[in-house]
């Protein structure tokens, strides 16, 4: 009621209130602002569910048979592809084209545009493997798990009297056994600002390499407990130097003496994600129904990432933990390690594929593979078992030797030969031990050439983390993630959210809208998602070359045309070469626009380009199932 309002009845008291501070005026409402905006709830959702109770209540529901429109009605294609919870579900798409053209095989390069996983990595990870080529193995990759040491003020070295490894100052005296750290490499050194060579692994080569650490060290953040919500530990984080780096799989060399209850907590964290894997940087979709390949770049192994091209040394045949802890010093001779795999390819085999939508998975059995050629520093390598075939030996030349490995000065490991009469083998993660690093690295790390410096660890680590990963489905020894995040349990990486708690996942139907309005497939509901304003709308128009050319000598001539004349322009020439009028140069230089020519380019045709060598078309490589070489 306002003020000028009256009442007769004597027992109500009339308060006078100023309009302007009153809700009861439309007037003086908030308008222009979102937060006062109301707008109604959708509830499409409850209308459809009080619409089936009462299907399901009357006995009015009827089992249909779903129609699709003829093949000659135009449609959207995303709208009739299986979908998963983000967008477009490729991999059931393709699996569903490769049933269709049976018994024709399928080979589909992957691309996924609707995917914001795929379309936010994919150039990252073009980048990243092309830097892991250039580099050399025994440098730590970018996601790798690791062992560390917050600082050294010395050098690491082996303590005779003690039999362990400890620091020695720069005095000479023994500062003890250091604390060892179990952390994940999320950043490598700027390439301008430092080169890494191995003597880096004792002492930096560069007098400023400390100076300026964030640049020529490695940014290390402990790992966090891949099964506990608590993921706190990702918040210490430290640049070092590649002298307090060690790898993983070598923990108990030098943790050797160390009592377990004095061990540091993310020792037992990488621990348990020993016994994982996963694909990374997916390119080929190949197959035949009912299986299919999908070949990747690179495949993440416990702590290490394998890709291809790398050497890896292989674990002996049918070797457990069982029989070398059952073992005598002496016997122990018998398992040495001497094989070794030139990577040259990487696929995940997917058997008796699922085509149903509405399914978990996408096959019934998946296997992960990795094809290379063998080759070995024992000339008596057929005297011992070997599930790489029955053809003799055949030793390489050191020239041989060079271009067998992409890593330099391989020969000084000792004389190589080359088995399976150089065909490619096949085997599973379980067989592999890591990476096959230089000689020299090698040597500054453990002492010796020996290969089988971390043999035992391995070993001792997947038994553990098949004891105590509760991610591990019954009855398996081995943890299939989808990615590195999800096998090492990862929430932050770099101070940025990761895995599920990202903000790229909070709203899977905006991101699929963005990507929809990037690919040019948008609706106006595509829009509206997105919450990015209108996409059509232009900015002022601008002049094209032939408007430019008018006032400008310089355009025109390069058009071929006759500028107009000004009366205000000067007639005097002037003493540049191009002839121009004081007037002309006085002038703004135009600005070229392109828009109103068509030549946006939508994708970098050299970055994209890519040789794919195909060394199985003559079908002569021989299979070796985990069975066999397990």
């Amino acid at each position: 009621m306002s003020a000028s309002e009256e009442s007769d009845d004597p027992n109500v008291v009339v308060i006078p209130v100023d309009d302007s501070l009153s809700d009861g005026n439309p007037e003086t409402w908030p308008s222009n602002n979102a937060k006062w905006l109301y707008e109604e709830g959708d509830d499409t959702r409850w209308k459809e569910d009080l619409a089936r109770l009462w299907v399901d209540m009357t006995g009015a529901r009827e089992k249909a048979t779903a129609k699709l429109p003829p093949k000659d009605v135009a449609r959207n294609r995303y709208i009739f592809e299986p979908l998963c919870q983000e967008g477009p579900d490729y991999w059931r798409a393709w699996i569903m084209h490769m049933k269709k053209a049976y018994p024709e095989p399928v080979d589909i390069r992957v691309n996924q545009p609707l995917n914001k996983n795929w379309v936010f990595g994919n150039g990252l990870l073009d980048s990243y493997f092309v830097q892991v080529g250039l580099n050399a193995t025994f440098i730590p990759r970018q996601g790798e798990t690791v062992l560390w040491l917050r600082e050294m003020n010395g050098k690491l070295e082996w303590n005779h009297e003690t039999q362990t490894y400890q620091v020695r100052g720069h005095d000479g005296t023994w500062q003890g056994i250091p604390q060892w750290q179990a952390g994940i490499v999320t950043q490598t050194p700027v390439s301008e600002a430092k080169t890494i060579y191995p003597a880096d692994i004792h002492e930096p080569t560069s007098d400023k390499a400390l100076e300026n650490i964030t640049n020529t060290g490695f940014r290390i953040e402990c790992l966090p407990d891949p099964i506990d919500d608590d993921k706190s530990f990702s918040k210490h984080v430290k640049y070092v130097p590649l002298k307090c780096i060690k790898p993983m799989n070598s923990w108990e060399i030098f943790l050797d003496k160390i009592p377990r209850e004095k061990w540091h907590p993310t020792i037992e964290f990488a621990l348990t994600s020993t016994g994982s894997f996963s694909m990374l940087h997916n390119q080929w979709f190949r197959g035949t129904w009912p299986n299919a390949r999908i070949h990747s770049k690179g495949i993440w192994v416990g702590h290490e990432l394998l890709a291809v091209r790398d050497t890896i040394r292989l674990k002996p045949f049918r070797l457990t933990l069982k029989d070398l802890e059952n073992s005598t010093p002496e016997k122990k001779n018998d398992y040495p390690v001497t094989d070794v795999m030139a990577i040259t390819d990487i696929w995940l085999e997917w058997e008796d594929c699922i085509d149903d939508p509405d399914a978990d998975g996408y096959a019934k059995q998946v296997t992960a593979w990795i094809e290379g050629n063998v080759y070995t520093l024992d000339k008596d390598r057929m005297s011992r078992p070997c599930p790489f075939g029955d053809k003799p030996v055949e030793k390489l030349t050191n020239r041989e030797v060079d271009c067998a490995f992409n890593q330099v000065g391989m020969w000084e490991y000792g004389d190589w030969y080359r088995l399976n009469g150089g065909k490619t083998c096949r085997i599973t993660p379980g067989s592999v031990l890591g990476r096959c690093y230089e000689p020299v690295p090698t040597k500054l790390h453990f002492g010796s050439f020996n290969l089988d410096y971390d043999l035992q660890s391995v070993l001792k680590a997947r038994n553990y983390s098949a004891q105590v990963d509760s991610r591990l489905p019954e009855g398996h020894s081995w943890f299939f993630g989808d990615n590195r995040v999800e096998t090492l349990g990862l929430a932050e990486m770099n101070g940025i959210d990761v895995g599920p708690a990202a903000e790229v996942h909070q709203e899977p139907e905006r991101w699929v809208a963005v990507l929809k309005i990037n690919e040019g497939i948008h609706t106006s509901a595509d829009v509206k998602n997105a919450g990015i304003g209108d996409v059509a709308k232009k900015g002022r128009p601008r002049k094209d070359l032939a408007d430019i050319g008018k006032t400008s000598r310089l355009v025109s001539t390069g058009l071929g045309l006759e500028p107009e004349t000004s009366a205000q322009t000067s007639v005097v020439e002037s003493d540049s070469e191009d002839g121009l009028t004081a007037g002309e140069l006085s002038k703004p230089i135009p600005f070229n626009n392109m828009s109103g020519v068509d030549r946006a380019v939508r994708y970098n045709d050299a970055d994209n380009l890519q040789i794919v060598i195909d060394l199985n078309e003559d079908g002569d490589d021989e299979d070796y199932t985990e069975e066999d070489y397990e």
